[in-house]
């Protein structure tokens, strides 16, 4: 199948690309994302941290799990690692790797990597304007069931958790 693909739009979060196809003689628009990490907290006590932040395209705060793009030269670890310090203000030597998520597979192919982050400890404060919020595993999923954490890789994440635990 011949594909045309053309940028018609680009900033440093993401290209528009238009997809042409030739055969089908169909036209289609894709973002390009980076790819990116998201990282479950877990401190030793079994609270889980979320983190409230503003986010400009909702107008609004929203209670999310630390997540962010990988940058160039750098392994989903290492972006695990970086963007757990940076949103909590936490590190932690026992990260480990549950797999993928894709969101929006209509229109992006973007990865994000899904990591638990156990025994965390405290080494700073969070570099981004972020509130930390502890909570037990009950409380967590109560603010999901009510629609107060709405971040589907995050709650793909819990689950994906759960799953490999045998929690479920």
């Amino acid at each position: 199948m011949g594909i045309l693909n053309k940028t018609v739009y680009k900033n440093k979060w993401f290209e528009v690309i238009s997809k042409h196809y030739i055969k089908e003689k169909k036209k289609y628009y894709t973002l390009k994302i980076p790819d990116s990490s998201v990282i479950l907290p877990i401190t030793k006590a079994n609270e889980f941290i979320i983190i409230k932040q503003f986010r400009e395209s909702l107008d609004d705060y929203s209670l999310e799990l630390p997540a962010g793009f990988i940058e160039n030269n750098e392994t989903p670890e290492e972006a695990a690692k970086r963007e757990l310090l940076e949103e909590t203000g936490y590190t932690s030597k026992e990260i480990i790797y549950l797999g993928i998520g894709r969101l929006m597979m209509n229109r992006t192919n973007s990865v994000q990597h899904l990591f638990v982050a156990n025994n965390i400890i405290k080494k700073s404060l969070p570099k981004d304007r972020t509130e930390i919020i502890k909570i037990n595993q009950s409380n967590l999923f109560k603010i999901i069931s009510n629609n107060q954490f709405v971040q589907l890789s995050g709650q793909g994440l819990i689950l994906k958790y759960l799953i490999h635990n045998k929690l479920i």
